[in-house]
């Protein structure tokens, strides 16, 4: 197997050399990637993703061992070899204490001590493979017997009582003797999942919740644990009356076990909605159908869980509630770049649907139309899909509002990421990390503009009425600030200086420096 790895280290030569010091490929590894920015570095790591980084400690900015324990924050089985100019014990401790695998003197530095060194980290990059491909067998062997269990639900649900589905229920271990049921259904809160995952883990996620209310079933005689068509849990009590034992409360000591595990160990909230007792495999379809519209009428309700009890199905208005008016509104607080005013008028907007009776579906469908149209008309490009996803399935409306709340933020860049909570920080923090972060590159409006989900015109208006210049007379005046610093500390020629802050072209460089800072570069040194 062939490993990603990348090489960081801000003497350029040194970098050749590792590059040409050991036959790589032969060793199981591949270079994605080598830089001599340390900021460069954590941005290559996010998108390449190596298994194995080589860095130099002394880098500038922010050094090798702070870089490290960046890296291990994103993936805590990256594996580090450290490098440095010097033997210092405060660094080699410091290494050994986020788990580096060695910590090796360039001085010293032969191309059989970095083999020994980089064989030591593929041992232990074979050994994690190892037990992640154990993992996924045992994943394997689970997943053909829960398909065998979602054929045997599919039949029950479709009222089936035929030999063949009691057949196929003794085949996973189902056998329903005792007269009457209770049925519960967990469904998640899509907020709470984008809180901490990605699309992609979804179906991982419900898998894991499966898992928890399956070994927590392990001690309750009479309980099984499916999934349905959705992959939400699906929790079957079959059970007989007794006067000795109280089977509803049982079981919603049950119930309560998975909610409060689920969101202990894996950070995720679902909501339990529980049916009546009732008899008959017969009547499982007709049950689950109407513990699902039960959960739907609740959406307007804060209380995220219940029992049916005496629920009967609410009656819902199904007219259009948003008018050409109110989206006028909402586009004129996004064109507004009012993240506030947005936010306050979803708020209004589901609180009227509410008082209105409005059909949760009718509210979440124009509410879902009305993001796209804001993501329209702010020119975002990015992955949308799975938050409507997400938007389309919120079960309650706390739950849709802290989604918009998601939404707005990212589409209008006030958080690098759509798992933070919204907050009033002026997005030129923002901006001023992204510039440092790229500060070797040429950056443009349009770059950030990209960056913020912005549409370019919109964001140049936003910055100047922000800082009262052009966005590009700002990065100037940021890379002259730190080209100041760099000469003035000594770090380098000027010619290095200036293709690390992205100028190719000394001379152009010295003539925004001295637009900056008066003087030319080599006389503010001298």
């Amino acid at each position: 197997m062939i490993y990603r790895m990348m090489l960081v280290d801000d003497d350029v030569p040194m970098l050749s050399y590792l590059e040409q010091l050991l036959p790589w490929e032969e060793l199981g590894l591949r270079i994605t990637s080598s830089t001599y920015s340390s900021i460069q570095a954590l941005r290559l790591f996010k998108e390449k993703e190596p298994q194995l980084v080589i860095t130099d400690i002394g880098l500038p900015q922010m050094d090798g061992v702070e870089l490290a324990m960046e890296m291990k924050k994103i993936n805590p089985d990256v594996r580090i070899i450290f490098l440095t100019c010097h033997e210092d014990f405060s660094y080699a401790r410091k290494a050994v204490q986020i788990s580096a695998d060695d910590y090796l003197i360039k001085d010293e530095l032969t191309s059989g001590k970095l083999k020994e060194s980089v064989l030591k980290s593929v041992s232990h990059l074979d050994e994690l493979t190892s037990r992640m491909e154990q993992f996924s067998d045992r994943i394997e062997i689970q997943r053909h017997k829960n398909l065998l269990k979602q054929s045997f639900m599919k039949q029950v649900l479709s009222g089936d009582d035929s030999d063949s589905m009691k057949q196929l229920g003794l085949r996973i271990g189902v056998v329903w003797k005792k007269d009457y049921f209770l049925m519960a259904h967990g469904i998640f809160n899509y907020a709470s999942f984008a809180a901490h995952y990605s699309f992609k883990d979804l179906p991982l996620i419900r898998f894991a919740i499966y898992n928890i209310a399956e070994n927590l079933a392990l001690g309750i005689d009479g309980v099984s644990v499916f999934q349905d068509e959705e992959g939400m849990i699906l929790l079957i009590y079959n059970y007989e009356k007794n006067l000795a034992i109280n089977a509803c409360e049982r079981f919603a000591q049950y119930t309560d076990q998975v909610h409060q595990a689920v969101q202990q160990y894996i950070k995720v909230q679902i909501r339990v909605v529980v049916s009546n007792p009732f008899q008959g495999v017969k009547s499982i379809g007709a049950i689950h159908s109407r513990l699902k519209q039960y959960d739907s009428d609740l959406y307007y309700e804060s209380e995220p869980s219940g029992a049916m009890q005496d629920w009967k199905p609410a009656e819902w208005l199904r007219t259009p509630h948003m008018t050409t008016g109110v989206r006028a509104s909402f586009l004129a607080a996004a064109r507004e770049g009012n993240p506030e005013l947005l936010l306050e008028l979803f708020d209004k907007s589901l609180t009227e649907m509410k008082e209105n009776r409005v059909s949760p579906s009718r509210g979440r469908s124009e509410s879902s139309q009305m993001v796209r149209m804001i993501e329209f008309e702010l020119g975002y490009q990015g992955e949308s899909e799975s938050f409507h996803y997400y938007f389309l399935h919120s079960g309650r409306m706390e739950e849709t509002l802290e989604l918009i709340h998601m939404r707005i933020e990212h589409v209008m860049g006030l958080a690098e990421h759509s798992v933070m909570m919204f907050s009033k920080t002026p997005r030129l923090k923002v901006i001023e990390d992204y510039v440092i972060e790229h500060i070797s590159e040429n950056i443009t409006a349009v770059t950030m503009a990209s960056h913020l989900y912005l549409n370019p015109n919109y964001f140049s208006r936003y910055f100047k009425k922000l800082t009262g210049m052009n966005f590009t007379d700002y990065v100037h005046s940021l890379k002259m600030d730190m080209a100041a610093q760099m000469i003035k500390n000594d770090v380098g020629k000027i010619e290095v200086i200036s293709m690390k802050l992205g100028y190719s072209d000394r001379t152009y460089f010295s003539k925004v420096f001295k637009k900056y800072n008066g003087v030319t570069p080599s006389e503010y040194r001298h």
